[in-house]
């Protein structure tokens, strides 16, 4: 079979009748002739009349012989009918969407760099050898070059130069000293001039002055000990001759025995006494009313729990107060908890209180409200309702 050497167009032929007149273009031809032929013979006025012909027969031969953008004129006709009563439609389907591990995965393909072949042919060794000696053969110095090099040399010999000393650090270790040092127990204010010393028995109770005569014995002062302690010196006893010795008489003393420093000694026991004395614990004012309680507010059944605080801050015209900060203190006024309200003026507790008494403040700028109490007791709290006065 013999090929054809132009490609034709087979599935599209044409069959021609006149020429390159298809029989489409003269069926298009005549349609126009003849309708221009039927306006002709019909009563119309001859301005309306032959206009009407001229139209028909150049819309036949347009729709022959003038194509639009390689389409025919009836083509363009026809399409725009059909999308003026067809309007494009999209319909939206939803596609089922594959799990992470069957998506296909893209493989990373390593980039080859591409190799490039040597020229090393006779001449090109040549060439490259003749570059490689000339760049080993070092270039001849600028005669000004020289002389600057010289002039910057002597310049720089005219300055002396610095002899940098290094000096050998040494580390020296100091021992710790193990020798105590002595406090200064002397109180720094003047010693009492007359203390009474008490011993109590089962029959009787004994005072006897103690401290007048050692006042007058003279204290030996406590030096403070350096890093090489002082040899030691042996003091000299202490006379003890002079001091008043004491009766002691197993009757009680009557009522009439009076003692000249009666009342500084009453001083002095107070004094002591108000030393060991311990300190009073000062107990938290409870609040008197109760706090309000409202089923009714907006909170969900599943925040309820045993001893679980929830609840909500209003104003007394019933508007919502955000942002106040609501303070849970227990029995020893200790802060347990403290809450923020959000917008709509409510407080939530995450984890329960443990059973007692507690008090709850609110504060907020602008605003006065009243502590109230609250005893949890391990049951159900309902949302507490705390207003402003």
């Amino acid at each position: 079979m013999q090929e054809h050497p132009i490609p034709q167009d087979v599935t599209g032929y044409k069959f021609h009748i006149v020429g390159n007149m298809t029989l489409k273009q003269f069926a298009e031809v005549g349609a126009g002739v003849l309708l221009a032929i039927i306006i002709y013979n019909t009563n119309l006025l001859i301005f309306i009349k032959w206009p009407l012909i001229v139209l028909a027969v150049g819309l036949g031969g347009m729709m022959a012989f003038v194509p639009i953008e390689e389409r025919p004129l009836d083509h363009w006709i026809v399409t725009f009918f059909k999308r003026l009563y067809n309007p494009t439609k999209f319909y939206w389907r939803r596609e089922t969407e594959l799990p992470f591990a069957l998506k296909p995965q893209k493989k990373t393909t390593k980039i080859v760099e591409p190799t490039f072949e040597i020229d090393l042919t006779p001449a090109r060794t040549e060439r490259i050898r003749q570059y490689i000696e000339s760049v080993k053969q070092p270039t001849a110095e600028e005669p000004w070059i020289s002389e600057e090099k010289s002039r910057v040399a002597e310049i720089l010999n005219t300055f002396e130069t610095v002899e940098v000393k290094s000096v050998d650090s040494q580390s020296q270790k100091i021992k710790p000293s193990l020798i105590p040092r002595i406090r200064n127990l002397l109180p720094s204010q003047k010693p009492l001039t007359h203390q009474q010393t008490v011993f109590q028995s089962e029959n009787s109770i004994i005072k006897q002055d103690s401290m007048g005569e050692l006042n007058k014995i003279k204290q030996p002062t406590i030096e403070q000990l350096t890093e090489e302690p002082t040899p030691l010196s042996v003091s000299k006893p202490i006379d003890t001759s002079a001091e008043k010795k004491v009766s002691v008489n197993k009757q009680p003393l009557s009522k009439e025995t009076t003692f000249e420093d009666q009342p500084e000694e009453q001083m002095i026991n107070s004094t002591q006494a108000n030393q060991f004395k311990p300190p009073v614990e000062l107990q938290p004012i409870q609040p008197q009313n109760a706090v309000n309680t409202n089923a009714s507010l907006p909170f969900p059944r599943k925040e309820l729990a045993p001893n679980k605080i929830v609840g909500m801050v209003m104003t007394k015209d019933n508007k919502l107060v955000d942002r106040a900060v609501v303070t849970i203190k227990n029995a020893k006024g200790q802060v347990a908890g403290a809450f923020n309200t959000n917008v709509l003026g409510q407080f939530f507790v995450s984890t329960p209180f443990p059973n007692g008494t507690y008090t709850i403040s609110v504060e907020k700028a602008g605003l006065e409200f009243p502590q109230a109490s609250l005893s949890l007791s391990g049951e159900v709290v309902e949302p507490l309702e705390l207003r402003a006065v």
